[in-house]
C-alpha cells in the first residue's frame, strides 16, 4: 500500500521519503507499516481529505523533502511532521 500512497499522491517524492513519513505519522515502525495501512489506510485516506491539519502536515513533509532533494541533503524530512508523545487515535 505504500508504493501505492507514493506512486498515485506524492510521485515526485521518493518512496522511502513517503514511508518514512507515514512511519512518523502512524507512530509505528518500518516492520509495522504495511499492516498499519492495511488496517487503517482507507481511514488515513479519509482524514487527510477532511481535516486540514493533516493535510498542512503532509503538505510540510512534501515540501521539505522537495528543498532537501533540491539541494542534496540526506536529512530526513520526517522531522517537519514532528512526533507526538501520545499514540494516535484508532477509529473502531
Amino acid at each position: 500500500m505504500t508504493d501505492n500512497i507514493a506512486a498515485h499522491y506524492f510521485p515526485e517524492v521518493p518512496r522511502e521519503t513517503v514511508r518514512a513519513n507515514l512511519v512518523s505519522m502512524l507512530n509505528t515502525t518500518d516492520q509495522q507499516l504495511d499492516a498499519e495501512l492495511a488496517r487503517f489506510g482507507q481511514e488515513l485516506k479519509l482524514r487527510a481529505a477532511i481535516n486540514p491539519e493533516i493535510r498542512s502536515r503532509i503538505a510540510v513533509a512534501v515540501a521539505a523533502s522537495r528543498r532537501e532533494r533540491s539541494r542534496g541533503e540526506s536529512a530526513s524530512a520526517g522531522a517537519a511532521l514532528g512526533r507526538t508523545s501520545r499514540p494516535p487515535r484508532r477509529m473502531r
